[in-house]
């Protein structure tokens, strides 16, 4: 056979690999920060708290799986790391949702990020805001359906790399 002729089997020897893995989920942050970025910029949607959270989360989970790919990858510790911190995005993701669709819910939520800019609140009050969420974040939006799934798709990479590398200990 040659090489063309092998169909699939080049992609399921790359993702037995670790390496392939991680640079799944770098490639993936990498592409959904910049499609945040580009929908802030390109088509002004100004982003709320919990989704400079979320951006912030995924942005952390991207670097960590970057400095696992430049340190080792065979070291499962940056899989799990970045695990959590998948999670924790995740977990705002679904936060952000309830908060759209309970509105029970937003009235525990602070003033807009751009009040308290304007009305110069300390740093505390910025990440409170980011934590709890503000205002804005009950504007009903598609963006936390999507944070959510590129979270799912992180958690799935970063565990597919955790499942080869236990293979290898094997």
């Amino acid at each position: 056979m040659s090489n063309g002729d092998q169909g699939w089997g080049w992609l399921i020897d790359a993702f037995s690999k670790p390496d392939t893995w991680n640079g799944a989920v770098v490639a993936m942050a990498g592409a959904f920060l910049f499609a945040s970025l580009l929908l802030e910029h390109a088509a002004d949607e100004f982003p709320c708290a919990l989704c400079l959270t979320q951006r912030l989360l995924m942005m952390v989970a991207g670097l960590i799986s970057l400095a696992g790919m430049v340190h080792s990858s065979r070291l499962g510790i940056y899989p799990v790391v970045g695990l959590l911190f998948v999670l924790g995005g995740a977990g705002y993701a679904i936060w952000h949702v309830l908060v759209m669709l309970i509105p029970d819910l937003s009235e525990s939520c602070g003033p807009s990020l751009e009040y308290l800019v304007e009305n110069q609140f300390g740093a505390g009050s910025m990440v409170e805001a980011m934590l709890k969420g503000t205002t804005s974040c009950a504007e009903l939006s598609w963006i936390p359906f999507a944070a959510f799934a590129g979270f799912l798709a992180l958690g799935v990479s970063l565990v597919g790399q955790l499942r080869c590398l236990a293979r290898e200990m094997n």
